[in-house]
């Protein structure tokens, strides 16, 4: 079975970090976007925390299921807190009306406080006792729906039938822990068993231990283990390690809010108790009033040597130093007195990757990463991680491959459209292509195909990655070749080229603007041609991720935007405007008032966003002076049902009895949620970004009028045609005996 990826639900926006004091406590539709989010984003399960405080787990659980399709629920359970003939019958509904997406995770408790919270008064050995006659009792509730009775320590009923069972015939158990107790119940009893980041060596001795508990039980099989780790995630290691020690620094502060509340609180228990003694001597109330908590804080907390025998262990392991191993870092652990999970690894993506595939050639089956800044964190991990270790994985075998990849790691010439024959690597100049990724922020499907063909070309080519092959388009690349032969003309002329790496700040932003301009500027003269023969612009830009919004932000600067999907589409526009502006379309001083209006638009441009990337790659193609068998003819559609407009430019082929080689089109949803007059819902569809609408769409139509699916249609087109409409581009080959 291939690593599966763990996150945990949270019940609002708000952040260990950075709480929100006006958050509401159950915020539904933050949990359904992170949900959302994180089903998106490929993460196998979501954790449904419990405390004797916060949100009931069961409720919150249904809302995720019904918001998602792929992830599956896990949900915390402490048998202090419901029957277990009523939590079989819980959750074998809950797997039902999810399609089978429950696990439960058993919390035996690791606090005797609180515990008595909710008024359960057991040693830790009785809980433990107790949670594998639970976890039993589930089991044969399961098993069949035949009545039972039961008369055991902790429980005792008769009778009991279970009208409903779980989809698959049994829910997967989970257990976790860190003590002897824990080695012993989940050896005996869990399919899955939780682990908190420890360094390598330790975390090997733990899994002996929980293996050895297994087989001393008889059992033929072995749990999976699941080991935890807060990942800590720049764009490099060096950045990432001064935003870990940002975020060491704002929990130390909130750390020590919290010991000024729990302490104020403490006192004014302490004061209410005497006071209590002389309001009944004298009748008078002389009470003191208690700042508020801060946001979060339902309890006066500990802040003595945790109970738990996982926190004690991680508390001990920091002891030695604050870096093991790669890159596991445990500062973290003593700024929060390892409260739950606290590890941090710290790295660029491809540092993470490793460590946490360190951890799985140890033997661990499911990694469970969450961050300090919850949705961004997750779409970060999303992006980078999990497809990081899954791609290796696959290089293994151990993993599951997948189609593209494969296909990438082997192109084959004759599969792919290219635009002149009997070339080689060194030829190409520019690699235009559709991955089948969403082609949103969290797309890798674009990285990975920028990774695979970059490493095949010479420096100076560039690829234009767009993602997203909804409907009917088809994965492909379109190769830019230079031509050997000067002495015959192809017809068309190609000039690539970079601007200079953009600094966060600037993405979206005038100098982004300027930087396109002066570069397709340059190219343009480079084929010494006039800005009247450019066919069209191909430009990939970079987007804003969340690590890079904090950078700007911890600078002291402002960014475009703070929403991440929002900056591809600011990027998009920015490039735009740049190609306007040195096509003449547009005022080189026009740039910033360009930017704010929103209402420039150019009909040779089209430009797509990735993470890719931090420069802007361009190809300029343009008419050559003398014709040749190749040909360009370009305009625009005035929105995605403009048939015609595509319809007259395939005339033109007709015309010279031609083929179409490619065809270069945006796309977009009209902002104005119609077309011609008719109401459309791509901009409103909750599930689907209008840009994934709009690329299918199109697709379809311009794959019905050429009868070829593998053409190259680029959602989110700002400034890359009218609004609702895009830049269109047919390249085509003459047909023999035109002239």
């Amino acid at each position: 079975m291939p690593v599966e990826f763990i996150s945990a639900t949270f019940p609002n926006a708000s952040t260990e970090l950075y709480p929100l004091p006006d958050a509401p406590p159950v915020d539904p539709e933050f949990i359904v976007r992170y949900s959302r989010a994180l089903d998106d984003y490929g993460f196998n399960y979501t954790l449904i925390p419990y405390s004797s405080g916060s949100f009931d787990p069961f409720t919150v659980g249904a809302t995720v299921l019904a918001a998602t399709k792929k992830i599956s629920i896990i949900i915390a359970l402490r048998p202090n807190t419901l029957y277990p003939t009523v939590a079989a019958k819980a959750l074998a509904t809950l797997d039902r009306l999810g399609g089978g997406r429950v696990v439960v995770h058993f919390i035996a408790g690791g606090s005797d406080a609180e515990q008595a919270r909710e008024g359960d008064f057991l040693s830790k050995e009785e809980r433990y006792a107790r949670e594998e006659e639970y976890i039993r009792i589930l089991k044969r509730a399961w098993a069949s729906g035949d009545p039972f009775d039961w008369d055991g320590k902790y429980y005792t009923f008769k009778d009991f039938r279970l009208g409903v069972r779980p989809l698959a015939g049994k829910i997967p158990i989970s257990v976790g822990g860190s003590s002897e107790d824990a080695y012993r119940v989940g050896g005996a009893e869990a399919d899955i068993f939780g682990l908190w980041g420890e360094p390598l060596k330790e975390t090997k001795e733990q899994i002996d231990k929980i293996y050895a508990a297994a087989e001393k039980t008889g059992r033929t099989d072995r749990p999976r283990i699941w080991v935890t780790f807060r990942p800590i995630i720049a764009e490099t290691d060096e950045l990432a390690w001064q935003k870990a020690h940002r975020t060491l620094d704002q929990l130390n502060k909130n750390t020590e809010a919290l010991k000024a509340w729990s302490s104020q609180l403490k006192s004014k228990a302490e004061t209410v108790a005497i006071k209590e003694v002389k309001q009944n001597a004298d009748g008078k109330d002389n009470g003191t009033a208690v700042g508020a908590p801060p946001h979060g804080a339902t309890k006066v907390q500990d802040f003595n040597s945790p109970q738990n025998v996982g926190s004690q262990r991680l508390l001990e392991i920091a002891k030695r130093g604050d870096v093991q191993d790669r890159a596991l870092w445990y500062p973290t652990v003593t700024a929060t007195n390892a409260r739950g999970a606290s590890t941090a690894l710290v790295g660029s993506p491809q540092t993470l990757v490793d460590s946490i595939l360190d951890y799985v050639d140890l033997g661990a089956d499911l990694i469970s990463i969450r961050g300090y800044d919850n949705l961004n964190d997750a779409v970060d991990y999303g992006r980078y991680i999990l497809p990081g270790v899954r791609t290796e994985l696959s290089k293994r075998g151990n993993g599951t491959k997948t189609k593209e990849t494969e296909k990438e790691a082997a192109p084959k010439v004759d599969a792919v459209h290219k635009l002149a024959a009997g070339y080689n690597a060194s030829q190409v100049i520019g690699v235009v292509g559709k991955s089948e990724g969403n082609g949103c922020v969290n797309d890798f499907s674009r990285t990975l195909s920028a990774v695979v063909w970059e490493r095949l070309l010479s420096s100076d080519a560039v690829t234009i990655f767009s993602g997203g092959t909804e409907g009917i388009l088809s994965p492909h690349v379109t190769f830019i070749v230079k031509d050997d032969d000067n002495a015959t003309s192809t017809g068309i002329l190609a000039a690539v080229g970079r601007t200079r790496k953009l600094v966060p700040e600037e993405v979206g932003a005038a100098e982004h603007a300027r930087q396109v301009s002066r570069t397709v500027a340059g190219l343009i003269d480079e084929l010494g041609v006039s800005r009247h023969d450019i066919g069209l612009v191909l430009i990939k830009c970079p987007l804003l991720t969340s690590s890079k919004i904090e950078s700007i932000r911890a600078a002291g600067k402002t960014p475009v935007t703070l929403d991440t999907y929002e900056s591809m589409a600011k990027s998009r526009y920015a490039s735009a405007v740049g190609v306007a502006a040195a096509l003449g379309e547009i005022g080189q001083g026009d740039l910033e008032s360009a930017l704010e209006s929103g209402n420039i638009w150019s009909s040779f441009a089209s430009c797509s966003s990735g993470a890719e990337l931090d420069d802007c790659h361009v190809l300029v193609l343009s008419a050559a002076p003398s014709p040749g068998s190749l040909c360009m003819v370009s305009s625009y559609m005035k929105d995605a049902i403009d048939a015609a407009s595509v319809l007259l430019l395939l005339d033109k082929v007709k015309e010279h009895k031609g083929k179409v080689v490619q065809v270069f089109v945006k796309a977009e949803a009209d902002p104005s949620g119609s077309i011609r007059g008719f109401r459309h819902t791509m901009t409103t569809d909750s599930d689907i970004h209008s840009t994934r609408h709009a690329r299918a769409a199109v697709g379809g139509l311009i794959a019905g009028l050429t009868g070829d699916c593998q053409i190259y249609v680029s959602g989110g087109a700002e400034g890359q045609g009218p609004p609702g409409g895009g830049s269109l581009c047919v390249v085509y080959s003459r047909g023999l005996g035109d002239e």
